[in-house]
């Protein structure tokens, strides 16, 4: 099959979250299956000079709006067998932020990301002349199905959504929408409206010919009022096309056996060296190092769970080591710099990959008391590096991690969203800590099995029924 993922980010050239590992994961896996598969994403400020094998095509394409025709460049590079083309456009792409800049959205968003859909098609259409299967990813990309069934008509193109947070929808007014010169028809109630406005996500839920998620239980759960940010009864509509599948790790990118940014490499065998890394961690941070560490790398958000943790941390003094990685609101890093203040926690703001990997590697718990989490990869890491998982019984996390109560359980899991319960969940794993159980757990986390492989056939065995029906 060729196909063809559509995306706003993809590691390592963009990045602001999982999204990004997905869109070069997936296809990376895919290309080993033996399929011909290409990746369309902007050339965001600054990729050109950290990748100098991209290189201009020389060809370029044009998107009309009633704002004016958008020109963008062509560029191109060749990684693990995938073809990865890049779509320039100093006004659209070259800017402070992927999204928007200072917390706030772009207010042209909508342009950016109708534009590059637009200029994505164009790509599948006359320059990689066709494609099987057009995978989409994200509100970024959720128009594109839309455009394909109506100005597009001529790609003959099967197209899958993948939603990835439900959450982020893309909502603009219709009359700037309608500035993308759309067929109007679009933005009916079966089309782009939504409560007055225009909806690219549900646009793209309702027009592609199948839409996933990233994990099992987060497919059922954005069908609830609670998950589905509004959109749970389109969601319900579309549930005969509509399937949760769940994200892999990319395991030559996550490897303690090679991390170059640990002290310590280790494996399975040698999972006792991964206690240097420990050392190290409570040595830069100024902590005893024979208490429980327990560690957190993520966004300071409430999604993650900010409120409860900060809660949480205020009740622990001699008891366990706390080491914190991320960022926030103001409000937040303020409550956050509070509690720094403790000789048993350490806040580090903002994002720092060697750091992170050596909280992975040093850490012996990972916390992610999620509100709710689509699927998650921190916690997929911590299980590779041995850092036992404490985390909410939501979405992903309800997935992948098995409460240690039960045969072959390698984390610690907690249902109801509150700090009373993690606060408890803490205190287990305190107990787990100081028992011969511990050495078990750290080894049952190193044995799992969340390769992309799986994931990857799952997909194409999709892609199958979706082109065959």
């Amino acid at each position: 099959m060729k196909i063809v993922h559509i995306a706003s980010e993809v590691y390592p050239f963009s990045k602001t979250g999982g999204l990004a590992d997905v869109a070069y994961s997936l296809p990376v896996s895919q290309k080993k299956l033996k399929h011909d598969i290409y990746v369309i994403t902007p050339l965001y400020k600054g990729i050109l000079e950290k990748f100098d094998k991209i290189k201009y095509t020389g060809k370029k394409t044009w998107v009309d709006t009633e704002l004016g025709v958008f020109e963008f460049g062509i560029f191109k590079t060749k990684m693990n067998g995938v073809t990865f083309i890049f779509l320039s456009n100093i006004f659209l792409f070259e800017r402070g932020g992927y999204y928007g800049e200072d917390g706030k959205d772009y207010p042209d968003n909508f342009l950016i990301f109708g534009g590059f859909s637009k200029a994505a098609l164009n790509v599948v259409k006359y320059i990689i002349d066709g494609a099987d299967i057009i995978h989409c990813h994200d509100w970024q990309t959720a128009l594109t199905p839309a455009l394909l069934k109506t100005e597009y008509q001529d790609v003959e193109a099967n197209i899958v959504l993948t939603i990835h947070n439900l959450a982020f929808q893309g909502l603009f007014k219709i009359e700037d929408v309608l500035k993308l010169k759309i067929d109007p028809w679009l933005c009916g109630f079966e089309g782009l409206e939504f409560y007055g406005l225009a909806n690219f996500l549900k646009a793209g839920i309702l027009m592609s010919d199948f839409v996933t998620t990233v994990s099992p239980t987060y497919s059922q759960e954005v069908m609830t009022p609670e998950y589905g940010f509004g959109l749970e009864g389109v969601l319900k509509k579309c549930s005969f096309k509509f399937a949760g599948i769940l994200n892999g790790l990319d395991y030559k990118i996550w490897n303690p056996n090679t991390d170059p940014f640990i002290v310590k490499k280790y494996n399975k065998r040698s999972y006792k060296d991964k206690i240097y890394n420990k050392i190290e961690l409570c040595k830069r941070c100024e902590m005893v190092e024979d208490l429980p560490l327990f560690v957190f790398v993520s966004r300071f958000t409430e999604q993650k769970g900010i409120s409860i943790l900060i809660d949480a941390l205020k009740v622990f003094t001699d008891e366990a080591n706390f080491i914190l990685l991320g960022d926030g609101d103001s409000i937040v890093k303020q409550k956050l710099a509070l509690l720094d203040k403790r000789k048993n926690v350490k806040i580090f703001f903002g994002y720092k990959e060697a750091l992170g990997r050596q909280m992975y590697a040093g850490g012996d718990f990972y916390l992610m008391p999620s509100k709710f989490e689509p699927c998650g990869i921190s916690q997929l890491i911590a299980m590779r590096y041995g850092s036992v998982p404490i985390v909410r019984k939501t979405g992903g996390l309800k997935d992948t991690v098995k409460d240690l109560y039960f045969e072959g359980g390698h984390g610690i899991v907690f249902e109801n969203y509150s700090s009373e319960k993690l606060i408890e969940a803490i205190w287990r794993a305190i107990d787990a800590y100081n028992s011969a159980l511990f050495d078990k757990l750290i080894l049952n986390n190193m044995k799992k099995d969340y390769s992309w492989v799986n994931t990857a056939k799952e997909y194409v065995r999709m892609y199958e029924n979706v082109l065959y029906k």
